[in-house]
């Protein structure tokens, strides 16, 4: 047991923990995240099933990732425990039995002062303590920023904060997709990495994408102005890029968007001659027997033209074929019969809103660990704790000799000329 513990609390290990956290997080920055086995064979090649074998597509939340930042928080840890009583003794002070006259940088003066006069000086005005005192002499000490000796450990409780916040957020969060077509609610998030879809307690609804473009016709910025319906309870919210929504603990990003199209066709089958509204996200059932898919549309030389397939229910059989506005070329032999569709004309252009949903539960506990460290790194490196020891040792009823002797955690090159100003200043 005390091997494993000494093993846990090793510098050594710590610093390996550092550096293979910091090495494979590279590797989460450079590698998009989220996306389709597809689409890492596509652009990394035989890599691409490296990459998804090992979870570099979804790097923050993989076991392993994961298993490390949970090692290097036990090693801060035990870390911590093993050095903490040395800060804490010299937080405290803790100096009997100390040979002082011994110190590095002792400065031995002897001043025409009385005795009782410097130490009842050095107690009353200048909050000087004493720690030794005989019938010829007196230890005095006096202790400034001593609190930055815990600080170190304010850094790192900061950590592993951090770090309890990653591990919850990989554990407990997730990040996907919902896809939102104008006037449609959904409550429903496909994750990127290939899970369940995640069904929220509550639903967006779009009222309306609004498409903003440069006078070139570029597009400039897109929003989506969304309903949010949590029971009885609803609210209006524009999402735009970089100004996302938040809403218990789910945030909504705009990442991307689709227009989608809405094309008139005349359909003449039986003597029946019917007009009917189609799109690519929902298929077309006419007379309960054809279901028409709309897979591609276009202009050419100013002519509107529609890819489509056609699929009769009865016999199973599938058609494609493509339609031209104004020529009802696009006809079905079907037994005595035939079947035609006309593409009359563009009615209607909707658009489909793509956001990026992300929870990530201990996103709080990264920002509070955050805010320990700035805090800590200041006790640490801007309140420098010293200590000023001083020994009156009585010469005579008008003499007194003086040992005194400074220490500081930095800079110790700099602590007998600061002595000797002090000196000079105080006598």
């Amino acid at each position: 047991m005390k091997k494993l513990v000494n093993f846990l609390a090793s510098s050594r290990l710590g610093l390996i923990l550092f550096l293979l956290i910091a090495t494979t997080s590279i590797f989460g920055t450079f590698i998009p995240q989220g996306a389709s086995t597809a689409y890492y064979i596509h652009k990394y090649g035989s890599l691409g099933k490296v990459i998804t074998y090992l979870s570099l597509n979804d790097l923050y939340h993989s076991w392993w990732y994961l298993a490390l930042l949970i090692l290097f928080s036990l090693n801060l840890t035990f870390c911590s425990i093993k050095r903490f009583p040395i800060s804490w003794k010299r937080f405290k002070g803790l100096f009997k039995g100390l040979n002082y006259e011994r110190f590095p940088k002792l400065i031995e003066v002897t001043y025409g002062n009385p005795y009782e006069k410097l130490k009842n000086c050095l107690i009353q005005k200048y909050s000087f303590k004493k720690l030794l005192e005989d019938e010829k002499s007196i230890v005095l000490v006096k202790r400034k920023y001593s609190f930055s000796f815990l600080m170190v450990y304010v850094v790192h409780a900061s950590i592993l904060v951090i770090l309890l916040g990653a591990i919850w957020g990989g554990i407990l969060g997730y990040r996907g997709t919902m896809v939102l077509l104008e006037g449609s609610k959904s409550n429903v998030v496909i994750p990127f990495k290939g899970r369940e879809p995640i069904f929220l307690s509550f639903y967006l609804k779009l009222q309306k994408f609004v498409l903003e473009r440069y006078p070139d016709g570029t597009p400039k910025a897109y929003i989506s102005k969304v309903e949010v319906i949590d029971g009885k309870k609803h609210f209006f919210k524009e999402i735009r890029v970089n100004h996302p929504l938040k809403y218990r603990g789910v945030a909504f990003y705009q990442a991307n968007y689709q227009v989608i199209p809405e094309l008139e066709v005349e359909i003449q089958f039986n003597d029946k001659d019917l007009i009917k509204t189609i799109n690519w996200i929902t298929p077309q059932t006419i007379l309960s027997r054809f279901v028409i898919t709309l897979l591609k549309v276009g202009r050419y030389n100013g002519m509107l033209w529609a890819s489509i397939k056609l699929q009769d229910v009865k016999t199973g059989k599938l058609y494609q074929g493509i339609l031209i506005q104004g020529f009802p070329h696009f006809y079905v032999k079907l037994s005595k019969k035939v079947l035609r569709i006309t593409l009359l004309g563009l009615k209607d252009v909707k658009y489909m809103s793509i956001l990026e949903v992300t929870k990530d539960p201990g996103s709080w506990l990264v920002f509070t660990g955050f805010v320990l460290l700035i805090l800590g790194m200041i006790g640490v490196y801007f309140f420098e704790p010293r200590e000023v020891w001083i020994k009156l040792i009585r010469e005579d009823e008008s003499k007194t000799r003086v040992l005194a002797w400074m220490q500081k955690k930095r800079g110790k090159k700099e602590t007998k000329s600061e002595l000797e100003k002090f000196l000079k200043k105080f006598f």
